[in-house]
């Protein structure tokens, strides 16, 4: 695999840049902030993208850290080829994960692709993407950490089609150490046996102290039962006590009800007295409310009354206008009329005048005048204007379509184009139809070649068998020589099932042996175990390991045990055996290796090693014949191609004469067959306005000189421009001097017609105005008229006010005399001396207030006297006699703090009782709990033999697993370490020490003696150490693809000699495989 060229739209730094690729050894030499690592950064983008999850700071996210600095698209595309085949592969970065795309185009065979998926770098390299950033790609800064990652072990492991076994092992040993760690802490304490035996310590502290609490629990009972019979005694004597205050309580109640009935008494006695006094000064008896408030109401009536006869006034001016103009104005309904006759005719006679004194305007006159000279050799006629009216209209038709017979803008400048365009070159149809049959047979055999691929069904099968083959093509004989062994495998397996009796010597095994053989069968079965559930879960790889290991073990255990009895034959006895012999288990377990190793090279597992076989057979006659289908499709498409080239080179002939320093377009002839069309239609076109013009010119200027004649008759001096604004200013002229004659004459008859109205309009409103004695010839009419106005007004204003003045005279006596009628019967009624006044009233009204309070009182205090017989029946008929003295009682509020405070002591007794009876119901729940704490010890004990019991199984079962994964690592390791050794001694001499590299390949170096791990070593004999482990990866990773190594300035800390030796190292890698360097310092290329 090798890159051939990128183009980067945007990314980071660099923008719209393109680079190509060499084969072997490309370097890249800029200088620092060119964007060197960001190129790396992008190939390793467009082979991997962007990680779906990253952190939020820059640094731990590519996809913000890489944003293009000058916005645009972001992403590009890369060219490489694989496999003998060119892709271009473009991507482009959102903001998110989501919004990212993805597109493969076949550069050899020009379509998109399906071969590889957005995984690209996993599926090209078999390496996720940090397995890629520690092998293949080598930065500047890098980290010299060289552990290997879960992908790089599958592939170093050839087990890249079972990655997830290896992956499953790790989590399978999270599992396990997280089960174990469940049971024990692998440091510390901590775990369920801890806890256990913490809950067992803890119950057995429970106990002890339960036993401690048995003669408290008896103290305490008896406490109980004495603060119960203190409680007895003392609720006796609170109830005593409760019914003393009864008692107390009654005897009280009877002083205070006679004490209130007395009192009810005395208050209905008082109010009898009180209204009797009162009564003596009111023999006639009490006037009501109503009657006070109305004499009150007369009293005030007469005052004011008084009041505004005194203030009422007669003005003397008033009494003389009124008697003066009595006999003038006497009738003034007429008047009223003649004021309004007079008053519209004075208006009519304003307007008379001016009607009268209406003359023409001078620059009417002047105008008039002018216009009279104008047309003094006769007006033109109504038929003329029609006629100029037509010959105008069609002069302007005319010029109206002289103006349209002409090419548009739009037709110009195609016929413009059109003639650069040909430049005096002619097309011929012939030529123009052999180029459209061209393009058809390009268009079909393109049509051919993108149906020429296989099918959809065929294309997935295709890939799943290149999968499949992906090493090597077995041979027919060889899986039939598989399948003899597989048949041979079941038979030795029945055989292994078959039993048989020997006589064997055997001897007594010694404890401890006997101890671990049975500790190493256990666990072998388990490991047996595991596997199995490996195998059913699809984990082929473990379960495989893990069984072999556990069969191994048990084939351990028989042997040694067969020894023992050989050795120490002391005694015969009948042994059941297997049929089958050590040389033919050993052939068995050959065999099965070598059937599942040659299965595994084509398939994800070996389960079913005979069907597997089978489905080999079958897969490979299927590879055989897509193979050959696409070998015949690909002489099919060769040949098309040839065709399409012959063809497009007739195409580019034509296009060229033409088209010329223009790229190609496809469907060009139609194109030029139409552009000759349209330019011999617009040549044609053109000679046809011509023509119309010249017509339309000659037309044109007859009309011109027709109406140039006419007009010349009014106009002679005015050059004609416009004829229709000079037919317009003809005919506005004549219209002007017909208004001008009709208005002068009618002015004359409006201005004699007035005059007589005046006249008439003289002569009736002096009639009025002598009438009423206004008239004078020295003063407008308007003016005596206003005297007039103003002469009856004041009449109206002085009658009006000598009525009024009489009316309320008259109208206040009678309210005088009708108030003192009404106060005169008020009091003959009720026996009071006049004349009445208002304090008078008063002291009434007061003593009619209090006798109604009186009565009120008197009401009261029977009713409430009734209502207490009522409900003291035993008072009905007075205060009985008082009883012989009771015995005297303490008072009520002494009883009741003596209750009170025997209730506290009471209460504080019930306190301490409950108190007493809670401790006891502690005290009792701890002891009756000793007997389920012993069982609670005995089951604890037993779940505790349990847990250690299966702490061990887990403990052997993960030392049993490091040690199969451990032997698979050592598979590979040895081949990296040997690579590494060579590259170290290329590079660095033999002057380092030698190194070691365990199965995670982390490096250890031994210096003098020690063994040091490489960071204590200088950043250039590190940065040697991680180029010559690199290559080491690379060689053992990829044996047979040879991928690209990308190389970002590796060698900034060494020194002269070891750069030049490490430069000379790269030219020899790079003859054969592609190598990218990139460097910012002439020095370091």
């Amino acid at each position: 695999m090798k890159l051939l060229e990128c183009h980067v739209d945007n990314f980071g730094k660099l923008s719209n840049y393109d680079y190509r690729f060499s084969e072997g050894l490309t370097v890249i030499q800029e200088p620092n902030g060119f964007g060197k690592s960001t190129l790396a950064a992008f190939i390793k983008a467009m082979l991997y993208g962007f990680p779906r999850t990253a952190g939020r700071s820059v640094a731990g996210n590519e996809r913000k850290k890489y944003l293009p600095w000058q916005g645009g698209t972001y992403g590009g595309s890369l060219d490489f080829e694989f496999d003998g085949t060119a892709y271009r592969v473009w991507r482009t970065f959102g903001k998110t994960a989501a919004k990212d795309t993805f597109k493969l185009w076949d550069l050899t065979n020009r379509r998109e692709s399906k071969q590889f998926s957005e995984k690209l770098g996993e599926e090209l390299f078999q390496l996720d993407a940090e397995s890629f950033m520690r092998s293949v790609y080598m930065s500047q800064s890098q980290n010299a950490d060289t552990t290997a990652t879960t992908s790089i072990q599958a592939k170093l492991g050839n087990l890249v089609d079972n990655t997830d076994d290896l992956n499953n092992y790790d989590s399978a040993m999270e599992r396990l150490r997280t089960a174990r760690s469940n049971y024990r802490k692998f440091r510390g304490n901590g775990g369920l046996i801890d806890g256990i035996q913490e809950q067992i310590e803890q119950t057995e502290r429970d106990l002890a102290h339960a036993e401690t609490q048995k003669d408290p629990l008896e103290r305490k009972t008896e406490t109980v039962e004495k603060l119960c019979k203190e409680k007895e005694q003392r609720d006796d004597i609170l109830s005593a006590i409760r019914e003393k205050i009864t008692k107390a309580s009654a005897q009280q109640a009877t002083r205070t009800l006679r004490d209130q009935f007395t009192e009810l008494e005395k208050d209905l006695h008082d109010a009898e007295s009180a209204a009797q006094a009162l009564d003596q000064s009111y023999p006639k008896g009490y006037p009501t409310k109503t009657e006070i408030a109305e004499q009150s109401k007369n009293i005030l009536t007469i005052g004011n009354a008084q009041k505004d006869l005194v203030q009422l006034k007669l003005r003397p001016e008033d009494v003389q206008c009124e008697t003066q103009n009595r006999e003038l104005f006497a009738d003034e309904t007429e008047t009223d009329a003649a004021i309004r006759e007079c008053q519209k005719d004075c208006e009519e006679f304003v307007k008379a005048t001016e009607r009268a004194n209406v003359q023409v305007r001078k620059e009417e006159l002047e105008r008039r005048e002018k216009l009279s000279r104008l047309f003094q050799a006769g007006e033109p006629s109504d038929q003329e204007l029609r006629e100029c009216k037509d010959k105008v209209r069609d002069l302007s038709q005319k010029q109206g379509e002289l103006a349209a017979h002409q090419l548009t803008a739009a037709e110009a400048t195609s016929l413009s184009e059109l003639s650069r365009f040909f430049d005096g070159k002619s097309v011929k149809e012939q030529e123009l139809d052999q180029c459209k049959k061209a393009e058809e047979k390009i268009r079909d055999c393109q049509s051919k070649l993108q149906n020429s691929g296989l099918s959809e069904k065929n294309q997935g099968e295709w890939k799943r068998l290149s999968r499949v083959f992906s090493i090597a093509v077995p041979e027919e004989e060889e899986i039939h020589q598989k399948q003899d062994d597989c048949r041979w495998i079941d038979a030795l397996n029945n055989k292994k099932e078959t039993k048989t009796v020997v006589l064997q010597s055997v001897q007594e095994p010694k404890v401890e042996k006997k101890t671990n053989a049975k500790g190493l069968m256990a666990g072998s079965v388990l490991l047996v175990a595991i596997g199995v559930v490996c195998f059913v879960l699809s984990k082929i790889a473990v379960g495989a390991i893990l069984a072999v290991a556990g069969f191994a073990g048990i084939l351990l255990v028989l042997w040694g045990r067969t020894k023992q009895m050989s050795n120490h034959g002391a005694t015969q006895v009948a042994v059941e055996s297997s049929a089958i012999s050590e040389t033919e288990i050993q052939e068995l377990y050959t065999l099965q290796k070598d059937v599942a190793e040659f299965i595994l090279k084509f398939y994800g597992d070996a389960s079913d090693p005979n069907a597997k076989l089978v489905n080999l057979l079958l897969d490979r006659k299927a590879y055989l014949q897509l193979q050959e289908q696409k070998h015949q499709q690909k002489k099919e498409t060769d040949a098309l191609c040839v065709e399409i080239e012959g063809q497009q080179k007739l195409l580019q002939g034509v296009f060229q004469r033409f088209y010329s320093n223009q790229p190609y377009q496809d469907g060009f002839a139609a194109e030029l067959q139409e552009r000759w069309k349209e330019y011999n239609r617009l040549q044609e076109r053109r000679k046809s306005v011509l023509n119309e013009r010249e017509k339309l010119e000659a037309e044109i200027n007859r009309i011109e000189k027709e109406l140039r004649e006419t007009f010349g008759k009014y106009y002679p001096n005015d050059e004609v421009k416009d004829f229709s604004e000079h037919l317009t200013r003809l005919e506005n002229d004549r219209r002007e001097l017909h208004k001008l004659n009709s208005e002068w004459a009618e002015t004359k008859k409006t201005r004699e017609d007035a005059e007589a109205e005046t006249q008439k309009l003289k002569v009736k409103i002096e009639a009025i105005l002598k009438k009423y004695r206004v008239y004078s010839a020295n003063l407008p009419y308007s003016s005596s008229l206003e005297t007039l106005r103003k002469n009856y007004a004041a009449y109206q204003d002085a009658a009006k006010n000598v009525r009024s003045y009489y009316a309320e005279k008259e109208k206040l006596d009678e309210r005088i005399a009708s108030a003192e009628e009404r106060l005169k019967q008020f009091t003959q009624t009720y026996g009071f001396a006049l004349p009445l006044k208002e304090e008078v009233l008063d002291r009434i009204s007061d003593d009619v207030n209090t006798r109604a309070s009186q009565q009120k009182r008197y009401e009261e205090a029977q009713a409430k006297r009734t209502k207490f017989q009522m409900e003291h029946p035993e008072l009905k008929n007075g205060l009985p006699e008082e009883q012989k003295e009771q015995e005297e009682l303490p008072a009520v509020d002494a009883l009741i703090e003596a209750e009170k405070v025997e209730k506290e002591k009471l209460e504080k007794l019930a306190e301490d009782l409950q108190t007493a009876r809670g401790e006891r119901a502690k005290l009792l729940q701890v002891v009756e709990q000793i007997p389920e704490m012993e069982d609670q010890i005995g089951r604890l004990t037993e779940q505790r033999k349990e847990a250690e019991s299966s702490c061990a199984i887990l403990d052997k079962t993960l030392e049993l697993i490091e040690t199969a994964k451990n032997n698979l690592s050592n598979q590979y390791v040895g081949g990296v370490e040997r690579n590494f050794a060579a590259y170290m001694q290329e590079l660095l001499g033999s002057d380092f020490g030698s190194t070691l590299v365990d199965h995670d390949l982390t490096i250890h170096v031994d210096e003098k003696g020690e063994v040091r791990e490489i960071d204590y070593f200088s950043a250039g004999t590190i940065d040697s150490i991680l180029l010559c482990m690199r290559l080491a990866l690379v060689d053992a990773l990829f044996k047979q693809e040879k991928p690209f190594i990308l190389l970002d300035d590796p060698f900034v800390n060494l020194d002269d000699e070891h750069t030049k030796s490490a430069l000379q190292m790269l030219q020899e890698i790079a003859q054969n495989r592609q190598v990218i360097y990139m460097v910012c310092n002439s020095s370091r290329c």
